[in-house]
């Protein structure tokens, strides 16, 4: 089982990456280096963790941006938003449209060790091709 973790924070990418040591986990900073990362990768990641907000992407913009390549449209992801984050009518027309189609989990802070591990698991367990649970 193959982990992306996408977050601009250190601590967060540390902490993250510590949960799922039982996992093969790779941890980038931006969401460049994630598209990147996943366009230079022969063996693309099963899940993918990612912060709502990165220096250099939106977090649905890039989630969008990666389930368009027919290389990457099978990962399950995981959006860490914080619980108070205003979303347009646009972002939540698209967030509405990718739990739809079960290819978007969200994970509202304050998120545990638990939680997390948890929801990875269901993610990975699911017989579904990109599951979705909302914590």
């Amino acid at each position: 089982m193959k982990i992306l973790v996408i977050e601009q924070r250190e601590w967060v990418r540390q902490w993250i990456s510590s949960m799922l040591m039982s996992y093969q986990t790779v941890v980038v900073h931006d969401g460049l280096s994630a598209l990147q990362y996943l366009s230079n990768e022969t063996d693309v990641p099963d899940v993918l963790i990612l912060n709502e907000q990165l220096p250099d992407f939106d977090g649905i913009d890039l989630i969008e941006t990666i389930l368009s390549y027919q290389r990457t449209s099978f990962i399950s992801m995981i959006l860490l938003s914080k619980s108070d984050t205003y979303y347009s009518m646009e972002q939540q027309a698209k967030i509405y449209a990718m739990l739809a189609d079960n290819e978007l989990g969200i994970l509202m802070l304050p998120y545990t060790i638990l939680t997390l591990v948890q929801k990875n698991d269901y993610l990975i367990n699911s017989s579904f091709k990109n599951a979705s649970m909302i914590c």
